[in-house]
């Protein structure tokens, strides 16, 4: 079943910010450390219906964000790392010279990889349709 042209480049996107979304969560938890020690006894121990000043407030706001952003960068990269452990040898080279090496055109892939250009594209196909449906997609 072929992706529609948004759900494609969506997911394409995600599969080429991979590389990086350890470092997006790495990036996270540091800035979520630094407010937290910041926090009057830190953000698990602030009294439920406490006056809390602005500075307090926006700060646990801010974290709530890093949270989200973290939950969204896991949920990817977990989603990808769940299909890619999937797939066959010549699949995950698809997906890592096109996605994460990027140092091919399509063309040099299937060249590379020995296959033809319509065998490539549906292969590719096949592939990013897996990942769509995991990243629920579809």
């Amino acid at each position: 079943m072929t992706l529609a042209r948004e759900d494609r480049q969506f997911v394409e996107g995600k599969l080429y910010k991979y590389k990086i979304y350890e470092q997006i969560l790495n990036e996270i938890e540091t800035e979520y450390n630094a407010i937290t020690e910041k926090l009057p006894g830190g953000i698990a121990k602030i009294p439920e219906g406490s006056e809390t000043s602005d500075n307090t407030f926006k700060n646990v706001s801010y974290i709530m964000l890093l949270d989200n952003k973290a939950k969204t960068a896991r949920f990817f990269k977990r989603a990808i790392d769940d299909i890619y452990s999937l797939l066959n040898s010549e699949e995950k080279q698809i997906i890592r010279l096109k996605y994460w090496d990027r140092r091919l055109t399509d063309y040099g892939i299937y060249r590379e990889l020995g296959m033809s250009e319509r065998n490539f594209y549906y292969k590719l196909e096949n592939i990013l349709d897996k990942f769509a449906e995991r990243m629920c997609i579809k």
